[in-house]
C-alpha cells in the first residue's frame, strides 16, 4: 500500500525555496533571508503550502518573501527550481 501511495504522491510533491534580498546597509552589505518548505500540486500549475513557509523567518506577522521558487520532488538535484507567483494566502488556516 505504501509503495502505491508513494508512487502516486511523490510526483506531486514540491520543494519550496523562498528568498528576500535586503537593501544594502550602511556598510554596503546585503543580507539574503531564505526559507524552505514543501508543497503539493492540487491542480496543474497550483501548489499549496503552509502559510508560514512563505513568510520571512516562518512568522506570519513578518513580510512575505519576495521570491518564491519550486522544484518537483523527483527533480531535486537534477532540475532547477522555477520562479512562481503567489495567488493567495489564508494565514488563518496555516
Amino acid at each position: 500500500m505504501y509503495r502505491t501511495s508513494y508512487t502516486h504522491i511523490h510526483p506531486r510533491s514540491y520543494g519550496i525555496l523562498c528568498r528576500t534580498q535586503t537593501v544594502p546597509d550602511a556598510n554596503g552589505l546585503v543580507n539574503i533571508i531564505q526559507g524552505f518548505g514543501s508543497g503539493f500540486a492540487i491542480a496543474p500549475g497550483i501548489i499549496i503550502t503552509a502559510a508560514h513557509v512563505i513568510h520571512e523567518h516562518g512568522i506570519l506577522t513578518n513580510p512575505l518573501f519576495r521570491d518564491l521558487h519550486v522544484v518537483r520532488a523527483p527533480d531535486v538535484g537534477v532540475g532547477m527550481p522555477i520562479a512562481v507567483s503567489l495567488i493567495g494566502e489564508s494565514a488563518n488556516n496555516d
